[in-house]
């Protein structure tokens, strides 16, 4: 326990019984909390419109997505925010908001509050001193997870620990005492199960296969990771794309799926969302979950303008002009492609109309920025597209009369050589 402590909001809040509540500097955690925060108008129906983009990609390529929110502390233990001064009782939060509009466009988005809150009749789901969910926490997310798993693969066996031996506790994850410097002791519960987790192999980044013993943890900071387990119980494939939330769950996934390609979502840092075309395309997972923490859902929900220019291409296949030249297809031209790191000129086809998509594709190492840029009339357009180490796919809208019939690439901001590897354009 520790004695009230009085902090910055912008470093976070102690009630008198020792519960710790973030800040304002973290995603405005304190103003959501307390009922204050605004959003932007018509953010939670943007954010499910991406979702709901993003769901299609999956689903024309025969693959299942599941969206879910690790609850805020102060979403489930709303007894204790309503003890902050500033908390104003009745309010909607983004979540709720984000909830409706994700269900009126029928995606499998995961409400996981309930849950949380029924569970605190049995043992405490989340920690004094920390943000996340504890181990007890982490076990009810997991049951509606593979719930959710299951409904889509009936036919698989998603991991089950077993029967509850014991609910233990431990000083663990003190989150408050990292960010403040305040001690205390942290009550961590986590349940003993009848069944062990399942050891598995890991690999990050360009290293190798490494050995894990069943209980490790893949923490955020540790990803992109990949995982295979020979034992799995569904021996299906998932790409998991989340923050720290999913960190205590990682045992679960371990041991669910033959591989598991872990990935941050990165909507709290502009500009560096996954790639998610590549991923799909590279990895072909079985199944996608988005996990998201609360207090992130203020952010937008990946590229949404890159997310309709997808959906437009995939679905329109009439007219595609390629390169490299795919036989009996039309060609596109380019030109400089074969020199990284200098401008790249596209010429488009000259019976292409304003209503252009163009699908670009690059191979890399290091993290940089795709420039396309043309003229429309008299405005010169530019678009920028923050790549990652490895495959990435763009998809730019090329709108309006385009001056010359040219579009430039350049490569920006990464020392590394960047390779084209194919153009396409859907018109």
């Amino acid at each position: 326990m520790t004695e009230k402590v009085d902090l910055d909001i912008n470093e976070g809040y102690f009630l008198e019984n020792g519960w710790f509540f973030l800040g304002e500097k973290y995603a405005n955690d304190f103003s959501q909390a307390c009922g204050t925060f605004q959003p932007v108008t018509g953010h939670a129906e943007q954010w499910a419109e991406t979702a709901e983009l993003i769901s299609d990609q999956c689903q024309r390529r025969g693959i299942p997505s599941i969206f879910a929110v690790g609850p805020a502390k102060w979403s489930v233990y709303r007894d204790f925010a309503s003890q902050i001064p500033e908390f104003r009782p009745g309010q909607t939060s983004l979540h709720d908001q984000i909830a409706s509009a994700a269900s009126s466009k029928q995606l499998d988005f995961l409400d996981l509050r309930g849950v949380m809150r029924e569970g605190r009749k049995i043992a405490d789901t989340y920690s004094p001193r920390d943000s996340h969910w504890n181990g007890y926490g982490a076990y009810l997310a997991w049951r509606e997870i593979s719930s959710s798993f299951k409904r889509h693969f009936p036919n698989h066996d998603f991991f089950d620990p077993g029967k509850i031996e014991s609910i233990e506790t431990s000083d663990d994850w003190n989150e408050a005492t990292s960010l403040t410097g305040v001690p205390g002791l942290n009550v961590f519960s986590y349940p003993v199960f009848s069944h062990p987790f399942k050891d598995f192999q890991m690999r990050r980044s360009s290293e190798g296969w490494s050995d894990q013993n069943s209980n490790s943890l893949l923490y955020v900071s540790y990803l992109p990771v990949d995982t295979r387990c020979q034992n799995s119980t569904s021996g299906l494939k998932a790409l998991i794309i989340r923050d720290s939330v999913g960190d205590l769950l990682s045992p679960y996934f371990n041991s669910t799926f033959k591989e598991t390609y872990h990935r941050t979502h990165h909507v709290n840092v502009e500009g560096r969302p996954p790639n998610l075309s590549a991923l799909l395309r590279d990895y072909a997972p079985d199944v996608v979950l988005f996990m998201f923490t609360e207090r992130y859902l203020i952010y937008p929900f990946l590229d949404v303008e890159m997310a309709r220019a997808c959906k437009t291409f995939e679905e329109r296949q009439e007219k595609v002009a390629y390169w490299p030249a795919v036989p009996n297809k039309m060609k596109l031209e380019i030109d400089g492609w074969e020199r990284p790191k200098h401008p790249v000129l596209i010429k488009l086809p000259t019976q292409s109309h304003s209503n252009s998509i163009l699908k670009i594709s690059i191979q890399t190492e290091g993290t940089g920025a795709l420039l396309v840029s043309y003229t429309a009339g008299e405005n010169v357009r530019h678009k920028h597209f923050v790549y990652r180490s490895g495959p990435n796919d763009f998809f730019a809208d090329i709108s309006g009369d385009v001056s010359g019939d040219h579009v430039w690439l350049l490569d920006q901001h990464n020392p590394s050589p960047t390779f084209l590897t194919a153009v396409s354009l859907s018109f």
